[in-house]
């Protein structure tokens, strides 16, 4: 059996927060296809994506104009921001989507080094420790009855 990297103990729920975050801002099913199309044309490496609208709407089935309109849509919700390329070229989309999930991959690898770290100190805590027993007498509550509590707590309330 392989081990699995650690970010594949999440994936579910990096899916989940995509899907979350989509639906929280109520946009219409062509804007979100059309959000999937633009997350298709991410390059990985490079995170550029910056397809032309006439090849969206090509890809998409629809008019230059509803493309922009989508654009819009993503635009307002905070999904997407454009960086304009200048006159008649291509634009740069940054899924600001992405972004999210990327701070949230980074905030679960601290988190997991941090417990990582608690978890060695209780080992080598542990490992220091073993075999030394507690010392007879410390923890011993066998031979106290009710007197004794009552008489501790007369002096703890200042009654004696």
């Amino acid at each position: 059996m392989t081990k699995k990297k650690w970010y594949e103990h999440v994936k579910p729920y990096i899916k989940d927060l995509f899907l979350r975050k989509i639906l929280q801002v109520n946009l219409s099913p062509q804007a979100i296809k059309l959000l999937l199309i633009l997350k298709g044309h991410k390059n990985s490496s490079t995170k550029l994506c910056n397809p032309s609208q006439a090849l969206l709407a090509i890809e998409m089935g629809k008019s230059i104009r509803s493309i922009q309109r989508y654009l819009k849509e993503l635009i307002e919700a905070g999904i997407v921001a454009v960086e304009r390329m200048g006159r008649m070229m291509s634009n740069r989309y940054h899924l600001l989507i992405d972004d999210d999930l990327e701070q949230f991959k980074k905030q679960y690898a601290e988190s997991k080094e941090v417990a990582t770290n608690i978890k060695d100190k209780c080992n080598k805590y542990i490992n220091k420790n073993r075999g030394n027993e507690l010392q007879k007498g410390t923890w011993d509550y066998t031979g106290r009855g009710t007197d004794y509590y009552t008489n501790l707590a007369n002096k703890l309330l200042g009654l004696t």
